[in-house]
């Protein structure tokens, strides 16, 4: 479960580092965007009705790029080094562990997350389609599958259906927005 896990975190940071690469901003504010560059890539496929293959072609696209970068750019490369350590990464990596820690074995029990975006991503799971073009009988099929998009993405990774991932995806996300505050910290020591 855990090394599932360690690879979304992975994702997340290969995608966080090629966007500060490409945009020079610095990584801590760049966790959230990727997170919403993973469900829009899942969305575009859903949409055209290859959601099952939403997160081996980002796995695969996001790998090569990343291969292709550390070998031919010296920029890159020290970028990747630099932010691997970075305090906010170092954080946004500790936080998410903890958090997939305590939230491993919760369960779906609240109105919502039974009847609604927890059902969604089961319908999504189940049937490899965005939840409206799914057999499940949903209640609310307008919503914007955002949050339920990134959801699937993380469960994609599991080998079966695990509802705490529902809540370590939704944490990823929060976590993604609160580390944003650690761009500017360093490890160095003021006087």
């Amino acid at each position: 479960l855990q090394m599932e896990f360690i690879a979304v975190l992975a994702v997340i940071f290969l995608i966080a580092a090629a966007l500060s690469w490409v945009t020079k901003i610095e990584i801590a504010y760049l966790f959230a965007p990727a997170i919403f560059f993973i469900a829009g890539w899942e969305f575009v496929f859903g949409f055209f009705g290859y959601l099952n293959l939403g997160m081996e072609s980002l796995v695969f696209s996001i790998g090569l790029a990343a291969v292709l970068l550390l070998v031919k750019s010296g920029g890159f490369r020290s970028l990747f080094l630099k932010s691997s350590f970075a305090p906010s990464t170092i954080a946004f990596v500790s936080l998410s562990l903890i958090s997939l820690y305590k939230s491993k074995d919760w369960v779906l029990s609240q109105w919502d997350e039974f009847t609604h975006w927890g059902l969604v991503v089961k319908a999504m799971y189940e049937y490899s389609a965005l939840g409206p073009a799914t057999p499940a009988d949903l209640w609310a099929i307008n919503y914007p599958p955002g949050i339920s998009l990134f959801q699937y993405f993380v469960m994609d990774f599991s080998s079966g259906w695990r509802e705490g991932l529902l809540f370590g995806a939704t944490h990823l996300i929060v976590i993604s927005i609160i580390v944003s505050v650690l761009a500017k910290a360093s490890y160095k020591y003021t006087s």
